[in-house]
């Protein structure tokens, strides 16, 4: 699950097995040379940064909160979101969540300040975003079109 290619080319995914058992795994882009990368102790790894550099993880012992560190483990600090997807140089985390009983709105979580700022704050519901390339746009769904049940693509500058 969750494959992502890497700088180098390769392909990081993860693998889960029937005994709710996961591993992360790097391979070359025609499947071989798999290798698995190791997990620190009491750690499930969520995602890596694009660079390599930093990890989004659950522990074992607090599954109602995320981490991110450094890959080597050192520099851990508690975010607040559950998952996110990472701008292409690793600085950033967009997110969405829940601001009232029906309302999602879009964050952006910045790694160097350890802060959130919300860009999108309405009254509808906002989720599943993502960065553009360059890292200047995020992209997400809405139900702003107010035919509840559904949604469309929407795209915001960053600010």
């Amino acid at each position: 699950t969750g494959p992502r290619w890497r700088r180098d080319g390769r392909i990081r995914f993860s693998r889960l097995y029937q005994d709710n058992r996961s591993e992360w795994r790097i391979m070359n882009a025609d499947g071989t040379s798999q290798s698995e990368v190791r997990n620190p102790e009491g750690r499930t790894i969520l995602s890596w940064s694009p660079d390599d550099q930093k990890v989004l993880y659950q522990k074992q012992s607090d599954a109602s909160n995320i981490y991110l560190s450094n890959s080597d483990g050192s520099g851990e600090m508690l975010v607040p979101f559950r998952s996110g997807n990472w701008s292409a140089d690793s600085k950033m985390i967009v997110y969405h969540q829940r601001v009232a009983a029906s309302n999602f709105d879009i964050f952006i979580y910045s790694v160097e300040k350890r802060e959130s700022r919300n860009i999108t704050n309405s009254e509808f519901v906002e989720f599943d975003p993502s960065f553009s390339p360059d890292g200047n746009k995020v992209v997400f769904s809405s139900d702003r079109d107010g035919k509840p049940g559904r949604s469309r693509p929407r795209a915001s500058r960053k600010r």
